[in-house]
């Protein structure tokens, strides 16, 4: 196996993307079989043979396959966890706490609160309370079906829907949507085509009111979903890295050595424990 690796730092002026994608020294970039296989092309055959030396540098280490170090150019990626804390049925409120998993042991790639607000007033919740790399808070069924991030839309008109009724037991709510008042906007075909699209089903369709059906399920559902989708992003182009004075060793080589497995895995640090 053999492990290319930048040796000066690409850099962007804006933090978030110089951190999401530009590689940094001592970040593995691609990992090829042993000289390529045998016969086959090597780095002074390719894209990067002028750069070998200067601003790349390769390891090799013949007692770790290709599938063993894939891992090693991996992204440090953003993730959400989720749980709920409490709900009433009855009423249909669930309070969740939302926290950042792949945390280093310094807070790096933490969840804050500017992360997340956004979706969570999209979503008609209520913060309840912040704390470092999680934020609690209360989602209502009710404000979130009627909310802008159930159904993929800005419109305001959406508060114009009317609950008829609510199942504790099933979970199944009954919604009227009327176009005469708010939703004036609106056409009844949008409103079912809506419908269907977000997993409700139409119950009558006679102008000006169209009413459906959906299940709490299916509303706390989608927002685990489009919360998760929103957040869980590349928080690091790398996850796995080298440290500089290990890439400068590399460069006074000539920009290639050979490890066995201990010295590799004693050189290759992941970010997770910085």
């Amino acid at each position: 196996m053999e492990i290319l690796i930048k040796a000066v730092d690409a850099t962007n002026p804006e933090p978030e993307k110089d951190c999401r994608g530009c590689y940094k020294k001592g970040d593995p970039i691609s990992i090829k079989l042993d000289g390529w296989a045998e016969g086959g092309p090597n780095w002074y055959q390719s894209k990067y043979a002028q750069y070998l030396g200067t601003r790349l540098v390769v390891v090799r280490c013949p007692q770790i396959t290709v599938a063993q170090a894939q891992n090693y150019v991996s992204q440090w990626e953003k993730v959400i966890g989720y749980e709920v804390l409490s709900s009433t049925p009855a009423n249909g409120n669930y309070q969740i706490r939302v926290f950042g998993e792949n945390v280093s042991a310094t807070g790096q790639n933490s969840l804050t609160r500017e992360q997340i607000e956004n979706y969570l007033l999209k979503w008609n919740c209520t913060v309840d309370s912040i704390a470092p790399n999680e934020v609690t808070f209360t989602l209502r069924l009710w404000q979130a079906l009627q909310s802008a991030g159930f159904w993929n839309s800005d419109d305001s008109g959406l508060i114009g829907f009317t609950l008829v009724s609510y199942d504790e037991q099933s979970g199944d709510a009954i919604v009227d949507m009327n176009i005469s008042g708010v939703l004036a906007q609106w056409t009844l075909e949008r409103i079912a085509t809506s419908v269907i699209d977000n997993g409700g089903s139409i119950v009558s369709y006679t102008e000006p009111v169209g009413r459906f059906s959906i299940n709490r399920s299916i509303v706390l559902n989608k927002f685990q979903s489009d919360v998760k989708e929103k957040i869980d992003t590349t928080y690091c182009r790398r996850q796995f890295y080298f440290n500089s004075s290990d890439i400068d060793i590399i460069i006074a080589a000539g920009g290639i050595i050979t490890l066995n497995k201990n010295q590799l895995l004693n050189q290759i640090n992941s970010k997770l424990d910085d």
